[in-house]
């Protein structure tokens, strides 16, 4: 296991899912481009209003550096929990 330590994620409205990740993984520093899956909604009800509902990240869709730094994959999900508990949820509709 891996010890995963948040440094910074630039990802922010409208598309909060999407951004640049920067940590620490057992001393040495990634950064990479990721897309994440938010566990959240956002909806309209019959009189047009917008609803939303943020929700922690249930997924990394794309990662850059999965590609480039295998051994990151074998974590997935150590790394999905540091960052939800570093970057805000999200409601995969934020865009709306």
């Amino acid at each position: 296991m891996l010890d995963f330590e948040f440094i910074d994620y630039d990802g922010g409205f409208p598309n909060l899912c999407r951004g640049c990740l920067k940590f620490r993984a057992d001393g040495k520093t990634y950064e990479g481009h990721i897309d994440l899956a938010s566990g959240g909604s956002s909806w309209f009800d019959d009189n047009g209003d917008e609803h939303v509902e943020e929700g922690p990240w249930e997924d990394i869709l794309d990662f850059d550096l999965f590609e480039t730094c295998p051994e990151l994959l074998e974590h997935k999900t150590e790394l999905l929990k540091m960052i939800n508990e570093n970057v805000p949820h999200g409601c995969c509709g934020g865009c709306v």
